[in-house]
């Protein structure tokens, strides 16, 4: 009988390596970025439309539009105003932390391409070879054609990744963020390794790490009302290649655009007494049968949640399209819940014009507006009683809203707050016993995000408050 032992134990290792065999393990199905764009080329202003071709499991999409617009939309679209070639970007990642990037190319020519396109197609009807933008390698925008993907689109397993790359450090910095403030940064790599770092200071450094890695930042919240903060971007890759990585953050709004200041971000306190501004009105460009509009205004209370019915703001409305046939301007004076009032039309606005504006508490619940057009040279002013809850000073430009019912956000390119030219501290306000410029007073700016994509974005104040808000358009 023992002589049978070790037959028997031969055969129950064929059993027992037959089970392991005929059973592979499952492979991790990974996400593979892919998408395309419908058109791949045109003249100003070109809509295009993305097309999601992605493979895997993926949960969140990140664009990037190569003009400094975005989406988190799966398929978004959008309008390009002015010529160039453009990189489209696609960050994709599923629950599990796993990401993939891939980047395609616009090319946007003068609107007179068109002419010449026509006359060349009609002096050599026989038409050239279609060339194919996706195939452009990077760095190398008008040739150099790879038919290799960028080093972070190709799968390298992890574990040689540790071998095939170097050590190599890389440095987050942000700005925009209130002082003072927690924001964190998130790294994983493909084989799960995560690494997550916090400070309350503007840059976080991670050294020593090795392969490539994909960053996300959490939002950032705050205060007893908790106002959201959002990184631009919010994720991406990191490789040896990033040796620091710039952060904006902003608060996103449906509506809104431009800057909030306040004497105390997370403990609002009605301190707020005046606020002062200088913008310049923008011409309105497209042809649309709705009404399109931008209103630009100052304001005081009304932004933290809560006190939205607390608004007391005086500025200009622009509006094309609907039953007006050119551009149509007037400045106007609000006080919420109630709607805005338009000054007498005798006050002419024309596209171009310098505004200046200011709202001052003469005395608790007193408010004297003025409203003026340097340009134009004259100046409406009132006095009325209100009672704003006085704890934030607001320099915006709007996408309004009439009855509930919110109008299409009009091309406007971009819009100027402030003029070196007339003043060094242009947009300021007084909160507490400080007067000065916006960057003076803790505060943030605001991002217009509509339906997943950015609608406009402003730029970084000047040190005398200054900034410009460019606009977006999205099909």
């Amino acid at each position: 009988m023992t002589g049978y032992l070790p037959y028997l134990s031969y055969l129950l290792f064929l059993f027992l390596a037959s089970v392991v065999l005929c059973h592979p393990v499952s492979a991790v199905l990974l996400p593979v970025a892919d998408f395309s764009i419908t058109p791949e080329s045109g003249t100003v202003p070109l809509d295009v439309k993305m097309t999601d071709l992605s493979k895997g499991p993926p949960s969140t999409w990140f664009w990037t539009f190569g003009d400094g617009a975005f989406s988190y939309s799966r398929e978004p679209g959008h309008i390009y105003t002015e010529p160039g070639l453009y990189t489209v970007s696609l960050f994709i990642s599923d629950n599990e932390g796993h990401t993939s990037v891939k980047k395609r190319y616009v090319t946007v020519g003068p609107s007179w391409w068109t002419h010449v396109g026509t006359l060349l197609s009609d002096l050599f009807p026989e038409p050239a070879p279609p060339m194919t933008h996706g195939a452009i390698a990077e760095n190398q925008p008008f040739g150099g054609y790879s038919e290799l993907p960028p080093l972070h689109e190709m799968q390298v397993p992890p574990l040689m990744q540790r071998f095939l790359t170097k050590r190599y450090t890389v440095t987050f910095k942000q700005s925009g963020l209130p002082p003072g403030l927690n924001w964190s940064v998130v790294l994983v790599n493909n084989d799960g390794t995560r690494i997550e770092k916090i400070s309350s200071i503007p840059e976080i450094c991670f050294s020593g790490i090795s392969g490539s890695y994909t960053y996300s930042i959490p939002l950032v919240k705050f205060g007893k009302r908790q106002v959201n903060m959002s990184a631009i971007p919010s994720s991406g890759p990191v490789d040896a290649n990033r040796g620091s990585i710039d952060i904006q953050f902003s608060h996103f709004e449906p509506s809104w655009a431009g800057y909030i200041a306040a004497a105390n971000v997370t403990d609002p306190q009605s301190v707020v007494t005046s606020v002062a501004g200088f913008w310049i009105v923008p011409e309105l460009s497209g042809n649309t049968s709705d009404m399109a509009s931008v209103f630009q205004w100052i304001g005081i209370g009304g932004f933290f949640p809560g006190d939205a019915s607390n608004l007391i703001q005086t500025g200009t409305a622009s509006s094309l399209g609907g039953i007006y046939s050119m551009q149509y301007n007037y400045g106007w004076i609000e006080l919420l819940p109630g709607y805005s009032e338009p000054i007498p039309s005798d006050f002419v606005i024309f596209p171009g014009d310098i505004m200046q504006a200011e709202i001052h508490a003469e005395k608790p619940g007193t408010w004297n507006i003025s409203l003026r057009d340097l340009t134009q040279n004259w100046q409406y002013k009132r006095t009325l009683l209100y009672n704003s809850s006085m704890d934030s000073a607001e320099w915006v430009l709007e996408n309004p809203s009439y009855v509930g019912e919110t109008h299409d956000l009009a091309h406007f390119g971009a819009a100027d707050f402030g003029t070196t030219s007339l003043s060094s501290d242009d947009n300021n306000a007084t909160i507490g016993s400080v007067t000065g410029p916006i960057g003076s007073f803790p505060g943030f700016s605001i991002t217009m995000v509509y339906n997943n994509t950015s609608r406009a974005i402003p730029s970084k104040l000047s040190s005398g408050g200054n900034f410009k808000i460019r606009g977006y358009s999205a099909n």
